[in-house]
């Protein structure tokens, strides 16, 4: 049997805003190939203290690969990101690897019926993630999270802006996703706020995986 199961995974939320992916450049003197390269950085390093403690947590679970990357600001945008500490081939292509276990499931994976909407995802994840977070094993991993919504999306929009984007799917969508978490807010009790940054971070951060 198969399903779907949403996960907020820790190799996608590294970054406060984008991953970067590689984003080293790599400095060649005339007429040598790949093997006279340097690497040259174009990021500071992340020193925090919520860095530090998501590697080392990272670092804790033996399946991880993690150490040809590495958590830094781009010098230019000062944007988060992960970035490459060595020149990757073809044959030593994976940047790194977390596994499955370590990611939060969204739905219950037990539940092959479970189907969700955006704000039942938010929800979810307030109620069994963010709210429950101190002490527990994957707070380093939330606290690596932006904290508020830094880039609003149409669906946190009123129908005239929304109107704006001219694209009827688009604007069809997007006030249908609206009304939906303003209703599920409503409902849950807690406020539009908390369930629009909720279901900002799951959307852009979550995916599905299928399970046999």
């Amino acid at each position: 049997m198969r399903q779907h199961v949403p996960l907020c995974a820790f190799a996608l939320i590294l970054s406060s805003v984008s991953v970067n992916g590689l984003a080293t450049k790599v400095d060649r003197a005339p007429g040598m190939g790949f093997g006279g390269a340097t690497v040259k950085k174009n990021y500071t390093p992340d020193t925090s203290p919520e860095a530090a403690a998501l590697q080392s947590l990272l670092e804790s679970h033996k399946r991880s690969i993690i150490d040809n990357v590495e958590i830094g600001f781009d010098k230019e945008t000062n944007r988060r990101g992960l970035y490459a500490t060595k020149t990757f081939g073809k044959e030593d292509a994976v940047i790194c690897k977390v596994p499955s276990d370590l990611a939060l499931a969204l739905t219950d994976p037990n539940d092959v019926e479970s189907t969700t909407t955006m704000a039942q995802r938010g929800l979810n994840f307030l109620s069994m993630y963010h709210d429950k977070r101190k002490g527990a094993w994957f707070e380093p991993y939330l606290n690596m999270l932006p904290q508020a919504v830094t880039e609003t999306t149409p669906s946190m929009w009123e129908d005239d802006d929304i109107d704006l984007l001219e694209f009827p799917r688009l604007t069809k969508l997007s006030k249908e996703r609206r009304d939906e978490l303003r209703a599920g807010a409503k409902e849950a009790g807690v406020s539009i706020a908390d369930l629009e940054y909720a279901t900002w971070i799951v959307t852009s951060r979550a995916f599905p995986i299928r399970l046999s």
